[in-house]
Parts: C-alpha cells; sequence; structure tokens
C-alpha cells in the first residue's frame, strides 16, 4: 500500500481514537492585572479543575514593590508553584516551592467574587486577598508586619468548550507541495476565522501562496467538515481557494482530524470560484489538522539589522526526518511589515528532513535598519540569527536565538564594568495586545536599584536601547535584570508575553549576546 495512505489511515484511526468522550474540567486561568498595596504586580496563570477543585500547574510570580531596596525574599517578589493543603471558605493558598534548608518562605491567599468554571470568563480578586512571609514552617498564616494586600485584579479565561485553534500538521501535497498554518473554528456557530494558512510551491502550482479570508461566516450546513479558505473576497479568477475536506467534523472538544482525499488547493476559474480545479488543482494526500499547539510553534528573533555595514544571515533547521513548511515574517520596530532587502517581508520555504535553510539579508538597506523576525511551523526546528557588522579591520558578529512565545517573564546578567555597554532588545510578538514591559534591575547583593515600567509596546512593536541611557542606575555596575510582559488593558487570550534578547559591547568595537532566561 501507498505509504501516504498507510499514513494517511493511521491519522484517521489516531483521531478517532482521540476524540474526547467526554467533557474535561481543567480550565487555565490568567492573572490580569492583579497589583498589591506595595506597588508590586502578580503575573502568571494556574489551571483549575470544576471537578475535582484542584489546583494544579500553578506558575504564579509576583514582582517587587515600586520603592524596595533590600534584598529579601518578599520584596523582591517570589515565585508561587504549589497549591496548600489548607482549606479555608471560598478561598486558596498558594505556597512558594519548598527550600530543603529553610522550607516555605511565602503564601499567597487568594479569594474570588465569583465561580471558577468551565464557561471562563473574568473574576475579580477579593480585595481581602494578600502575599505574606510564612509565620512557621507550616505556613498556615502569613507575619502580620508581612502582608501585603491585593488592591485590583482578577483572574481571566476562556471557555473550555468555546472556539478551538486548529494546526496543520504535516500537509503534503501530491505535487510536492506544502501546507502550513492555523485556523479557528467555533462548531456552535459553525464559524471559521483566524485563518493563516500558506502553501508552498510544487509542481502543479509553482509560487507560494497565502490564504488569509474563509469563505461564508457562518459556513452553509454541513460545512464543519472543511476549511475553505481565500486571499481576498471577492474572488477573483486567477485566484486559488483552499478547500480543506476532513475525514470528520470538527468539535469544540479539540483533538485530531485528517484530511479526506478530497482535500485540495485549486483555480479560480469564474469570478467568484464557484467554477473551480478546471485549469488546475492538486491533493492533499498527507496530513492532519490538531488542536493540541506545538510546543515551539512560534518563534521570535528580537534583534534584526540590517544596512550601514550591518548584514543578518537566518538560519532554520529542521530537525525532523521529514520536510516542513516554515513561514518567517519581518517587522520593523514600529510594528509595521518590513521588507528587508534580499529577503522580503514574508517568505515561506520548505526545509528538508533534518536539513536547513539560510535566508541572508543584502546589507542594503538606506542606513541602519533594524526590527525582528516571526518564524511559525509546526514540527521540530530551531532558528537562530547571526548578525554582522564589517569593520575598517575585522568583521564581528553576534547570534540571537528564537524563542517561544507565551513567557511570564525573561532574565539576563548584564555588565557594564571596565567601560562596556549593554544593549537591551524588547519584542511584542501579539497582532492585538499593547504590553508594559515591567523592567526589574538588581546588583550583585541582589538589591533593587531599577524597578521601571515606563515602556509600552504597541502591537507588533520592537524596541532597543542601551541599558544605561534608559537607565542610568546601572553604570559601570554588573548584576541580573527580568523583564515582566504586562497586558496594558484588559488581557487577550491567549497572552503571548514579551521577548528580548541582549548584547555586551566592548570598547575596541567587539560585542557577544547574553544569555536570555525565560522563566
Amino acid at each position: 500500500m501507498n505509504t501516504y495512505r498507510t499514513r494517511l489511515l493511521f491519522l484517521a484511526f489516531l483521531a478517532l481514537s482521540l476524540s474526547p468522550t467526554m467533557h474535561a474540567a481543567p480550565v487555565t486561568w490568567y492573572l490580569n492585572g492583579v497589583t498589591f498595596s506595595d506597588g508590586s504586580r502578580a503575573v502568571g496563570s494556574f489551571v483549575y479543575d470544576t471537578v475535582t477543585g484542584l489546583y494544579t500547574s500553578i506558575d504564579i510570580t509576583t514582582t517587587p514593590g515600586t520603592a524596595s531596596t533590600a534584598a529579601t525574599a518578599l520584596v523582591t517578589g517570589n515565585h508561587y508553584t504549589v497549591q496548600s493543603p489548607i482549606a479555608r471558605p471560598a478561598v486558596v493558598v498558594f505556597w512558594t516551592t519548598p527550600n530543603p534548608v529553610t522550607g516555605l518562605s511565602g503564601m499567597l491567599q487568594w479569594g474570588f467574587l465569583g465561580t471558577l468554571s468551565t464557561g471562563g470568563g473574568t473574576i475579580p480578586l477579593d480585595l481581602g486577598s494578600y502575599q505574606g512571609v510564612c509565620l512557621n514552617a507550616t505556613c498556615q498564616y502569613a507575619t502580620a508586619e508581612s502582608i501585603i494586600s491585593v488592591t485590583a485584579g482578577s483572574v481571566t479565561a476562556a471557555a473550555a468548550f468555546g472556539p478551538r485553534t486548529w494546526y496543520l500538521d504535516n500537509v503534503l501535497f501530491d505535487d510536492g507541495g506544502q501546507a502550513t498554518g492555523s485556523f479557528v473554528y467555533d462548531s456552535v456557530s459553525n464559524t471559521y476565522s483566524n485563518v493563516d494558512i500558506t502553501v508552498t510551491p510544487g509542481t502543479t502550482f509553482t509560487s507560494s501562496y497565502h490564504y488569509g479570508v474563509p469563505g461564508a461566516a457562518p459556513a452553509p450546513s454541513g460545512f464543519a467538515n472543511t476549511v475553505r479558505a481565500f486571499a481576498s473576497l471577492p474572488a477573483r479568477t486567477g485566484d486559488r481557494y483552499f478547500n480543506g475536506n476532513f475525514l470528520s467534523a470538527l468539535t469544540n472538544d479539540g483533538g485530531i482530524v485528517g484530511f479526506n482525499p478530497l482535500a485540495q488547493e485549486a483555480s479560480c476559474d469564474s469570478a467568484d470560484c464557484t467554477v473551480n480545479g478546471v485549469s488546475s488543482k492538486r491533493f492533499i494526500i498527507l496530513g492532519n489538522v490538531t488542536t493540541i499547539r506545538p510546543a515551539g510553534y512560534t518563534k521570535v528573533l528580537s534583534q534584526i539589522v540590517d544596512g550601514g555595514g550591518w548584514q543578518t544571515t537566518l538560519t532554520i533547521t529542521n530537525r525532523s526526518k521529514y520536510a516542513q513548511a516554515y513561514t518567517v515574517t519581518f517587522w520593523q520596530d514600529n510594528g509595521t511589515p518590513w521588507s528587508i532587502p534580499g529577503i522580503g517581508s514574508s517568505t515561506t520555504i520548505s526545509v528538508p528532513g533534518n536539513g536547513a535553510k539560510f535566508l541572508i539579508s543584502s546589507g542594503s538597506s538606506s542606513g541602519l535598519a533594524e526590527g525582528w523576525a516571526k518564524v511559525e511551523g509546526y514540527e521540530d526546528y530551531s532558528a537562530m540569527a547571526v548578525y554582522m557588522v564589517h569593520g575598517d579591520q575585522q568583521d564581528q558578529q553576534a547570534s540571537v536565538i528564537g524563542d517561544s512565545t507565551y513567557n511570564t517573564s525573561f532574565s539576563m546578567p548584564f555588565d557594564e564594568s571596565s567601560g562596556a555597554l549593554v544593549g537591551l532588545a524588547l519584542t511584542n510578538p501579539s497582532s492585538t495586545q499593547a504590553q508594559t514591559a515591567l523592567i526589574v534591575a538588581y546588583d550583585e547583593t541582589g538589591k533593587v536599584i531599577v524597578n521601571d515600567s515606563s515602556i509600552v509596546l504597541q502591537p507588533l512593536q520592537h524596541l532597543a536601547f542601551v541599558l544605561d541611557q534608559q537607565f542610568p542606575s546601572v553604570a559601570n555596575k554588573r548584576g541580573r535584570i527580568r523583564v515582566f510582559g504586562l497586558p496594558a488593558g484588559n488581557i487577550q487570550l491567549p497572552f503571548l508575553g514579551l521577548n528580548g534578547m541582549g548584547v555586551r559591547n566592548l570598547p575596541d568595537g567587539s560585542f557577544t549576546n547574553l544569555q536570555v532566561t525565560y522563566e
């Protein structure tokens, strides 16, 4: 039997075996605008199960208060990861991870002005909520002098059974082309939205094509098993049409669903594309869609430069054994598309299994131009950009690694001693959510020397600056920088957080990138 057909049948079986037979109860709740009486913030998320009443996947970080200067556990922030077994009416108690030497150090006691349910929504926090230092080893209560009260905030979740994002996985056409991307489908309203599908060239269609518009919304009755997409509407003769038929109907329960043999991309042979596939068409012979978001589906490279003697080489490495399609887009500082010389503003490439592709800017921008890049792809891959400047005596270069989104915060060391300067680049990868960058700097002793929330990045914006020019108190010092992405206004889900990278420049003109750790 044909290998592709065999794998397609396997995927169909897998889709059926993974289809939910009952509604699961766990829902992820995200903190939204949580502030305390000392000016500190709380960011992160937790999962709550309405059936068991258990809190899991707890990842809540509190930041230093605005007047914090001492190097103590509470004022410099805590990380809460454990649900306390303490049972109190209408509240939950979170603990920090126990220290093997000192035991528990911090507690976070929260009450909610509403019920956490599978319907999601936004639930305000009771203003009697607080964080504090544990009174004793059992940490049932906080010491009175350590209590810091919640002054504002809520938690927000998407409905457990609302519209789902479906990701294309291993989609291959019979002419060698591939398809990658995602779309949103709501089985309640039978509506497709947020279509973002790109196809690569093959022998039938020799150019790539991007689909960003769904067909009629809501879709015609019976089209829960077909995603129909166009580049624009109304369709015109000469356009192309993506007709993704599935082996079974998509539901808001999610899962994995294979494409059936009728799924195809076709030419539009009439003004409204009702006549299609006459001049050209190709069929999907392998692939499925899944609501399981791939780890590292999106990677952000937070500093790309071109011109003024600078040049960037972006490398995408496919770590799977099958050929995969990846879409790369470039953005300017102001969040608008950047047509970087030699590459363009957007490109979709096919990378052979275990292979790599190199995208090289020409270095011909008028003056120094900078921005950032986003790479999207399903299978396991890595992305790296090496930027180089041509010097009078020798060239200098450094690199930036493609980092995943959905980050609460990140940190990096800094060292501005002996005349060195540190640069920091920040990226907001969200196309809809403005973010405030809360930047906290600690010196070598752990003392807070910067606690600033003046930088606001609008959707898709990028900002690069020299650290001591933005924050003079770090000049000639060494220590650690932490950056928290805070939603400006109400949180929008999914919340992507901020990405960033750092570089250290020596007086002789040499430089190196600094390690960024996401938290």
